[in-house]
């Protein structure tokens, strides 16, 4: 981790950046990027109920976990409560998901307050993690931050397609990914506090299974131990809650119950999202096929042996063993190729990418200008991807199941299957970094 190295010099446009007037269009660009997805969010504000309206989309992610953390609150399993009337009108289209305990503990202190009320805290909070993340980008680089390119790259990310999405939505990403880049950040020299970040990323299954493999394969021992133990005592506390008044069993049948209604929900499966970029959701789209869990995660196990091995290999003599190091870059992609994500995962990789972009001899010096430039470009695409939205398709008339949609909606994927692949063959090049 070259956190010492710092150079404000490699920053390109300081004269510019640095007027006030950059400064100043870089502030209304952000406030025009937070009044776009709140703005839609209000339009098409989601209430609560047993019958998802995707024409009133605003909100809805954080509307059903909002519900699930009362259920909680209330010791009532969120994996299959639903199927009672404990919560009054507060239902949802069916029980959550197997996330950890983790979430609902995290979200508990909003549900003492009115859904209204909590919408607005909920909204404060997600667009100051992507503030955060737009100065991680300087931060983790080890650049010293500069003000008017930190408000153009956190207005950039507000009205990317992942930051929009989350935003508008009200997804708990943000949290997921300020997680996972703390936990890869400093699993070297402050493993305590990567388990922090692996506790913060535990929140989903989806994460924290594959981060802790790729963090073992970047020989992080003591970090993937210590974000075990935190995320395991806290969600066998949170799932000893719910346990209180039933049991741990009655606890596991309705987590189960929750895998099956997620698994069985029509609107989860591969051929009917346009937002997948993993890829078995790639491959299962093209064939319209319909995978169970056991084939997502023999697949994950699979797929991350060839970054794994790769990253074990570059560990040992990597210099930059930050987040936006090469071991972190090709971790991250890797997570995200290798078990169930959607487009809004995509806000996992910016800040390996903006940096890359950015400093990328400094952050990655074994990498060429051309690869650099390939990998820029490629990742651009799903940040700016709007082509591939509900609101696209309808606007374009395209056939949900045709050839032309199925396609556009495979190209975030395909994008960063391709980055993950010239990081991994420039991983292999013999080079010796500075300092080494």
């Amino acid at each position: 981790m070259n956190e010492a190295r710092s150079q404000s010099n490699a920053l390109p446009f300081t004269n510019i950046t640095d007027s006030k007037w950059f400064v100043t269009g870089a502030a209304l660009f952000l406030l025009l990027g937070s009044a776009f997805a709140f703005g839609r969010a209000y339009q098409n504000y989601s209430t609560p109920g047993p019958v998802f309206d995707w024409s009133a989309r605003g909100l809805s992610d954080f509307h059903s976990m909002y519900t699930y953390s009362l259920a909680f609150r209330s010791g009532v399993s969120p994996y299959g409560a639903f199927d009672q009337d404990d919560l009054g009108d507060l239902v949802v289209t069916r029980p959550s998901a197997p996330f950890s305990p983790v979430i609902f503990l995290i979200m508990l202190p909003l549900t003492f307050l009115p859904l209204q009320m909590a919408d607005a805290v909920l909204c404060l909070a997600n667009v100051a993690l992507i503030g955060w993340l737009a100065r991680r980008v300087f931060l983790y680089a080890g650049v010293e931050i500069n003000r008017g390119w930190w408000l153009a790259i956190f207005g950039f990310l507000v009205f990317s397609r992942p930051g929009h999405i989350t935003l508008y939505t009200g997804y708990f990403t943000p949290l997921l990914v300020a997680g996972t880049l703390i936990a890869f950040h400093h699993a070297k020299k402050k493993p305590w506090l990567s388990g922090i970040g692996i506790l913060l990323a535990s929140a989903k299954p989806t994460y924290i299974i594959p981060l802790l493999i790729l963090l073992v394969f970047r020989r992080n021992y003591k970090a993937a131990v210590i974000g075990f133990l935190y995320s395991g005592a806290v969600a066998f506390a949170g799932w000893s809650w719910l346990a209180a008044d039933s049991s741990y069993t009655a606890v596991l049948d309705s987590v189960r119950h929750g895998q099956d209604a997620f698994q069985e929900d029509v609107t989860e499966f591969p051929v009917n999202t346009w937002t997948r970029i993993d890829l078995v959701g790639m491959f299962a789209k093209a064939i319209n096929w319909n995978p169970d869990k056991t084939v997502y995660l023999g697949a994950m196990v699979l797929l991350l042996i060839p970054p794994g091995l790769v990253i074990r290999r570059l560990a040992l003599t990597e210099n930059n063993s930050s987040a936006t190091g090469l071991t972190a870059f090709i971790g991250i992609l890797a997570l995200l190729v290798s078990l169930y994500h959607h487009s809004y995962d995509c806000l996992l990789v910016a800040v390996p990418w903006l940096a890359l972009v950015l400093f990328g001899r400094q952050t990655i010096p074994r990498l060429t200008d051309i690869e650099r430039i390939l990998i820029g470009c490629l990742l651009l695409v799903p940040a700016v991807n709007y082509a591939s939205t509900l609101a696209a398709r309808n606007f374009l008339q395209l056939d949900q199941y045709g050839a032309v949609w199925q396609s556009i909606t495979m190209l975030n994927g395909i994008c960063l299957t391709v980055s993950l692949g010239v990081l991994m063959v420039a991983a292999f090049r013999p080079h010796c970094e500075p300092g080494s």
